[in-house]
């Protein structure tokens, strides 16, 4: 194994043997038997009563400050477009899509969903982005991988999120069928943190490998807003680093 994709084992998953616990990739923002929400009784601070996993160390998401440069393999995002769905979860608008593969040195994992936060979840130095994407991906072993992309509102909007935005179901319809390219999802760079953490949503599951683009992704404050009106805010707040180290892609 080269020393670089050693480094990422060793940052990301605590080694490179198999987790004992593993995420369903499937649906990581769908219903759990137990109501859980964002806020109130049932929002993250109450999370622990139902899923004692959302109170262990090593959760996600994370303040992404105090990083330490690393040579980090380079980070490939092999994407094509596919057949999939869009709907909206109860918590998060959602597009079930394989189609691509994530690369990082020896490791690869292949993309099962995407789906959507506002706010971000992660932050930056304490500073929320105005949204996020999460690209889910799963190995051969079970394991994921999720990229985080965060979304900065300007004036101009995304075109291509725009394309994807004109197939959003309306309130309680059933999932839509959209072709997706989650390459046009993606900012330009492909400098990233990474770190080990854990689903941001019930069961918050751990042994998750989280990467991080460090640009953001442009869209418009309209797009933000075209999000926000299925759910305003459906991020989990930032949690304790603990004794990881969030590691970057050194320059």
């Amino acid at each position: 194994m080269k020393p670089s994709a050693l480094l990422l084992c060793l940052l990301l998953a605590g080694g490179c043997a198999a987790r004992s616990k593993h995420a369903d990739p499937a649906d990581t923002a769908a219903a759990e038997p137990a109501h859980w929400t964002y806020e109130g009784e049932t929002g993250p601070d109450h999370w622990a009563e139902t899923y004692p996993d959302c109170a262990l160390p090593d959760e996600s998401p994370l303040d992404l400050a105090g990083t330490v440069d690393a040579p980090l393999p380079a980070l490939q995002l092999d994407y094509r477009p596919v057949e999939g769905t869009i709907r909206d979860t109860g918590h998060a608008i959602q597009v079930d899509a394989a189609g691509g593969t994530l690369r990082a040195g020896d490791a690869a994992a292949d993309l099962v969903q995407l789906h959507f936060h506002v706010p971000s979840e992660h932050t930056v130095d304490g500073r929320a982005a105005a949204g996020e994407l999460h690209l889910v991906h799963r190995d051969t072993a079970g394991v994921l991988t999720v990229v985080g992309v965060l979304l900065e509102a300007g004036a101009a909007p995304h075109a291509y999120l725009d394309s994807l935005f004109a197939f959003l179901p309306r309130e309680g319809a059933e999932a839509q069928a959209v072709t997706v390219n989650a390459a046009r999802l993606l900012p330009d760079g492909r400098s990233y943190y990474a770190y080990p953490g854990s689903l941001t949503t019930p069961p918050c599951t751990g042994g998750v490998r989280w990467i991080v683009l460090a640009a953001p992704l442009p869209v418009s404050a309209e797009q933000i807003e075209a999000l926000a009106r299925y759910h305003p805010r459906n991020a989990r707040p930032v949690q304790p680093l603990g004794s990881r180290t969030i590691a970057r892609l050194a320059p």
